[in-house]
């Protein structure tokens, strides 16, 4: 099972409060009319080829060189159970799991080697996810996607409402996924970043709310 194929949708940021009527802060990569609600999103449960599995031929006992060599590949199906396990593991566990959201600057281009928000890379780095003032990166709700009465296998959706306590003119574009809350530094013991997004930037006064919601569809 390859956890790359794990379709991780751009967090949807709905904001209320003084900021602006309910509405979309980001330039969605799906089509969604925006008087969606968040519950009303939903991934497709069909599951599908996530990897392969290689065979090598039968061999003599003690051909090492003909057990390195592939006779068939074949696709795998990604059963239920197994998507269930993979969203279970990662997000439902006691410890370690990535349901924790951070909202913060992002100033730079998000790259596959980013520890944190705004590409602080380096050991000692000083990340760009606001730990303060209502701000502070926290675990969110962790929901079992259910539609249409079934379930969808592996799906799972993260969500925090966020409420700043003191703010003026305080601007947020960007949002991360991590295991732990201690992401203040990129070179933090134990921290993990599992994804991380952009949108437009909303900016904050005291009071205002705006709500952050994580979907990974296991497929």
């Amino acid at each position: 099972m390859n956890l790359k194929n794990l379709k991780i949708i751009l967090p949807l940021i709905v904001a209320i409060g003084l900021i602006a009527i309910s509405g979309l802060f980001f330039a969605q990569t799906f089509p969604i009319n925006t008087a969606t609600t968040i519950s009303e999103i939903s991934p497709s449960a069909t599951p599908v080829h996530v990897g392969f599995v290689a065979v090598s031929p039968v061999c003599e006992m003690g051909d090492s060189a003909c057990l390195t060599t592939v006779k068939e590949i074949s696709h795998n199906v990604y059963t239920n159970l197994g998507m269930n396990a993979t969203r279970d593991f990662l997000f439902h566990g006691a410890t370690g799991t990535f349901n924790v959201i951070s909202v913060g600057i992002v100033n730079t281009s998000q790259v596959v080697t980013d520890r944190c928000l705004a590409n602080a890379t380096g050991a000692g780095a000083i990340c760009k996810d606001w730990t303060a003032n209502g701000l502070t990166q926290i675990a969110g709700t962790v929901t079992d996607i259910v539609s249409g009465g079934g379930v969808d296998f592996g799906n799972v959706s993260i969500s925090k409402t966020f409420t700043c306590t003191d703010c003026t003119n305080t601007v947020i574009n960007g949002t991360g996924l991590y295991n732990t809350t201690t992401t203040g530094v990129s070179s933090a013991n134990g921290l993990k970043m599992f994804a991380e997004a952009n949108f437009t930037s909303a900016t904050l006064q005291t009071s205002d709310q705006i709500n952050v919601t994580w979907f990974i569809w296991t497929q």
